[in-house]
């Protein structure tokens, strides 16, 4: 197989990966919301479902076959990187496995709790950054679909090294790692804490500084997240509401519109409580100013985490406002 940036497929046949499928695509990997993977490929990340199929391919335990040449993805980020680099390398990826599956998990989730995926996963969002990047090209690029036909071609060259050895670039992931131990340490001093309400799905979070997501999601499996953050606040949904999650039940995300309108009833500050969308890829209520910067909020955590809760648990019986992620077809 080979790889093909997304907008050159001309409807050739393809194998798309972590992605939406496209003309002349045979078979989708992918956990995308209503992304037609087979049900007997499914898991939480996209590379996992790579994984799967190679395992499960090798074993002759099923007859689904690529039926291409070549593997794509409408958008670039670690899962998509991991995944098309484990079908161009299937037996160097199935080796690696345990790793690639955590980098992924990192990447997109923002949680692990090993250590040299997180190091992984920091390293290449720097080597895809357009500012950041040590690598001039991706520097120079523009916007999609160019861009992310940069970063797939020279990352996937870079992808072995850094899974074989993260250490030795240190200088790619030091920033972020030492970003996410002081978060750790802000909450095992409790300069910041964490309360959950299981039967909610929501953790509330409540610091002086904001806090980095991985030292948040690594403590907590619950996926709302109302953080209080000095004069701030914002409830959001992590990314495995988004996508199609199997390895545990997930309270469906709720349209948190009407929310929004009962929070701006009671606002006392000069700002517009805003909902990016349910459909959003990770949607969050927010308070923002005229010109769509988050903004200060009179509601402070012992006024809103009533209210919040309150709303959750009378939301919870409308079905009008619930999120599905799954294939019609699935039956889940």
């Amino acid at each position: 197989m080979q790889f093909s940036p997304y907008h050159l497929l001309g409807g050739r046949p393809n194998v798309i990966v972590d992605g939406a499928p496209a003309a002349g695509t045979t078979l989708t990997l992918s956990h995308w919301p209503r992304s037609g993977t087979p049900w007997q490929l499914k898991a939480d990340t996209s590379a996992a479902i790579v994984l799967r199929f190679l395992r499960l391919s090798l074993g002759r335990q099923q007859e689904l076959v690529l039926d291409a040449e070549l593997v794509s993805n409408n958008h670039f980020d670690e899962d998509g990187l991991l995944g098309l680099w484990s079908l161009l390398h299937p037996d160097q990826a199935l080796r690696w496995a345990p790793l690639i599956e955590e980098v992924a998990r990192a990447g997109d989730f923002c949680c692990t709790g090993h250590g040299d995926a997180a190091r992984i996963a920091f390293a290449l969002a720097t080597l895809a950054d357009s500012e950041r990047s040590p690598l001039a090209a991706v520097r120079a690029t523009g916007a999609q679909p160019q861009a992310d036909e940069v970063r797939y071609r020279l990352l996937l060259e870079q992808l072995p090294g850094l899974l074989a050895d993260v250490g030795q670039v240190r200088a790619l992931w030091a920033e972020a790692w030492c970003a996410y131990q002081a978060s750790l340490r802000a909450l095992e001093c409790g300069s910041a804490r964490l309360e959950e309400f299981p039967e909610l799905d929501l953790v509330v979070v409540e610091a002086s500084e904001p806090l980095h997501p991985m030292a948040i999601y690594n403590h907590t499996d619950c996926l709302r997240v109302l953080e209080s953050i000095g004069a701030t606040a914002r409830l959001h949904y992590r990314y495995e509401t988004w996508v199609q999650l199997v390895s545990r039940p997930v309270q469906p995300r709720l349209d948190l519109g009407p929310l929004a309108a009962r929070l701006q009833q009671g606002e006392r500050e000069r700002c517009r409580w805003c909902f990016d969308g349910v459909d959003a890829t990770t949607p969050q209520l927010v308070p923002r100013d005229q010109h769509g910067a988050v903004a200060a909020t009179s509601w402070r955590l012992d006024r809103l985490l009533p209210v919040t809760l309150a709303w959750l648990r009378e939301a919870a019986l409308d079905p009008n406002l619930v999120y599905n992620p799954f294939d019609a077809s699935s039956g889940s």
